[in-house]
């Protein structure tokens, strides 16, 4: 199956900046091919942990490859992610995205948009500067 991953870093923003082309996850299978194929791109990168703002939209994760994703999904955060952000993507995926936080721990929050998901980010850091505490990461009603 032909697909493509980007990862791009932003340097006016310090932040890496994820895409997907005809990503389509059914199994295990595709879920570990998609976590090397984001590792081995985050290395290439080499600005671990990163700030990271993911378009779901390319991206799809079936049910059948959802808990796999998950899990796979966690590991990368874990391994290269300081803060992450997502905007778009079908029902489905955004499901994952939910179930993984609660199942893995993994951030969870995916706004409507680009300008969103990058106005979220910079707010965190904001708040962060300032010694307080960001917001949870965990999504609010609504915000899918």
């Amino acid at each position: 199956m032909a697909w493509t991953v980007t990862l791009r870093y932003v340097p006016e923003h310090d932040f890496v900046l994820t895409t997907y082309d005809d990503v389509i996850l059914r199994d295990q299978r595709d879920a570990t091919r998609w976590r090397r194929e984001v590792s081995a791109q985050f290395r290439q990168i080499g600005r671990v942990p990163v700030d990271v703002i993911i378009d779901l939209r390319g991206l799809v994760v079936k049910p059948s490859g959802a808990r796999a994703y998950g899990e796979n999904r966690a590991i990368i955060i874990k391994e290269f992610c300081r803060r992450t952000y997502r905007f778009g993507g079908d029902l489905n995926t955004r499901t994952s995205v939910y179930t993984s936080a609660v199942l893995n721990g993994a951030q969870a929050n995916v706004y409507p948009t680009y300008d969103d998901a990058l106005r979220a980010l910079l707010q965190d850091r904001e708040r962060e500067a300032k010694g307080e505490h960001p917001p949870s990461l965990v999504p609010k009603p609504g915000r899918s």
